[in-house]
């Protein structure tokens, strides 16, 4: 993969040698959710539990 200029002059500051601009991680999470797990698709634990108690067979 290419670095082009452009995303190199954003991420990368010239002092002696190239340095990496810590970015703010709080900035780049994702919008907290209020979403019900139904809604999202994720599994409640007890679909969980039988899920790893599947793959046992």
């Amino acid at each position: 993969m290419t670095i082009t200029e452009s995303t190199r002059r954003q991420l990368f500051s010239k002092a002696n040698r190239l340095q990496v601009i810590r970015m703010d991680q709080k900035r780049h999470a994702a919008p907290q959710s209020t979403m019900s797990p139904v809604a999202l698709g994720t599994w409640t634990v007890e679909e969980h539990r039988l899920f790893l108690e599947a793959l046992d067979l």
